[in-house]
């Protein structure tokens, strides 16, 4: 997998960012610096995941871009990379906007990918504590 994210392999660059995002099974210790740098390779390569990711991460003002990075449309190039068949996760301004269904994947997807990052954690649990301990079942 390191070798085909030092070949700016988006796939791989996401996974290696999970990894480095979260205790794992590899006896990595979480690094979330180096997460987030991969997470922006990732999405530099147009992985779909890490497109949203930085596109959520941003709204929810967790890890705010650069205003280099804002002048990127991370959702309009998160809607092209998605496959055909690929159902995308919504659009939001105040994630307070989304229905219970779509706040819900969008509450997964965040705690998948950054489920061991505090500011995550926190951020996610004071939008909404319940769903967030619901989530966390799931996810966990």
């Amino acid at each position: 997998m390191t070798k085909a994210a030092g070949q700016s392999y988006g796939p791989a660059l996401w996974e290696l960012g999970c990894i480095y995002s979260s205790f794992n099974n590899y006896n990595i210790v979480p690094d979330e610096q180096r997460a987030l740098a991969l997470f922006r390779q990732a999405a530099d390569a147009n992985n779909s995941d890490a497109l949203y990711l930085l596109y959520a991460l941003d709204r929810l003002n967790i890890f705010p871009l650069t205003e280099a990075e804002k002048k990127t449309d991370f959702y309009r190039r998160y809607r092209t990379a998605l496959g055909k068949h690929d159902t995308p996760l919504p659009p939001f301004k105040d994630i307070h906007e989304l229905d219970s269904f779509e706040y819900e994947f969008v509450l997964k997807f965040l705690l998948e990918s950054m489920g061991t990052n505090e500011k995550v954690k926190s951020t996610l649990k004071n939008i909404n504590e319940e769903a967030f301990e619901n989530a966390c079942k799931d996810v966990f």
